[in-house]
């Protein structure tokens, strides 16, 4: 499974269900909660109104007003579900692919996610922070290397194949 930007909530959430035999999250991370992310990844003044728009969505849940382009209902249903627990759970090779510079989805919960695995004992995620580069994966002076990350990320998944160490723990 490979996806980016919000399709890594949705291959975070996927993966564990569906057996994936390799994992990779580009340009976003799993977290612990979209919650704590949307904050991160938002201009100040958007982040301020936040909370009272999450607790009117917590009031109306299935509703299909629209807030941040997208519904009630979806932000419902994402807003505080622990993404990294279900990357925990997954045993296959993981890869989280991130670009330091990324302002849509914030670096700092792509390390958080790196030490999660780490304070887990877990050795099956590879991270890949890519100095200097956004979430499009184009550095300062606009510049793509998008075209050499996925040469890169397919060089990964050619290496992994469907093999587990045997040194990797089993999800718990």
């Amino acid at each position: 499974m490979q996806v980016g930007s919000e399709g890594g909530a949705a291959v975070s959430m996927l993966a564990p269900r569906v057996g994936a035999t390799a994992l990779v999250v580009f340009s976003t991370a799993p977290g612990r909660s979209f919650r704590q992310a949307f904050k991160l990844a938002v201009p100040p003044e958007v982040a301020a109104q936040a909370d009272s728009e999450f607790a009117r969505i917590k009031a109306d849940p299935l509703s299909s007003k629209l807030w941040g382009g997208n519904s009630y209902r979806w932000w419902a249903d994402i807003l505080d579900h622990d993404l990294t627990a279900d990357v925990l759970s997954v045993r296959a090779p993981i890869l989280i692919v991130h670009g330091e510079r990324d302002r849509s989805a914030p670096v700092q919960v792509a390390r958080v996610v790196r030490d999660d695995f780490q304070r887990a004992g877990r050795c099956n995620l590879t991270y890949w922070e890519l100095p200097g580069y956004d979430h499009q994966m184009e550095d300062s002076a606009g510049v793509s290397h998008i075209d050499e990350v996925m040469q890169r990320i397919s060089g990964w998944l050619a290496k992994v194949g469907t093999s587990q160490s045997e040194d990797c723990p089993p999800s718990k």
